[in-house]
């Protein structure tokens, strides 16, 4: 079990709460076992991401608990470029974001804003050659311009701008906004 707070679990929440006692009586009682999975996946998502984020397993640890490479994403905060078994690679230079709506990065020239999820289509076995120029201080492996190789996969290739160590939503509506616009990345 590990201690979470509250506000710990809620900052994953991308709705604002209609009854937080409900929320905190739910938290508490999944946290001690007295409630089993409930069929709210936005909370049990946020209690996963809270909880992970908080005991810090390797990417691949995390990905066979819960196989879900959003919630994996968020809460592991990987760094580097990192090659994602089938899924795909992820690009996540480390160093903090700079401004939201500011570009970030650009990658072959599509330009990509700080504190964004951008997911770029590769096919699975399909190689493609990145220019990569990253804004501010991010940088992958101290190089903030540079040309890379990767793979492909179901999902594709994941340019995550959000920096790191990675500044975590808040609990106000603004926070709900990033978190929102996290999500839609997905669906796209």
């Amino acid at each position: 079990m590990v201690d979470l707070t509250f506000d710990e679990v809620a900052r994953w929440l991308n709705e604002p709460l209609t009854d937080p006692v409900a929320f905190e009586n739910w938290v508490g009682n999944r946290l001690y076992g007295i409630e089993k999975e409930s069929d709210n996946k936005s909370w049990e998502e946020a209690l996963i991401r809270a909880r992970l984020f908080k005991i810090k397993p390797t990417f691949d640890e995390a990905l066979k608990e819960i196989n879900s490479l959003p919630v994996v994403l968020d809460a592991v905060t990987p760094t580097g470029i990192l090659t994602v078994s089938e899924l795909g690679t992820i690009i996540a230079p480390t160093g903090l974001a700079g401004q939201v709506g500011k570009v970030g990065a650009e990658i072959n020239g599509q330009k990509i804003n700080f504190d964004e999820i951008f997911i770029l289509k590769a096919q699975k076995g399909e190689t493609v050659k990145l220019k990569i120029k990253l804004h501010g201080n991010l940088k992958v492996e101290k190089k903030n311009n540079f040309t890379v190789d990767v793979a492909g996969g179901e999902i594709g290739i994941i340019i995550d701008t959000r920096g790191r160590p990675m500044t975590l939503p808040t609990i106000d509506g603004f926070g709900r906004e990033r978190l929102k616009r996290w999500q839609k990345a997905w669906e796209r």
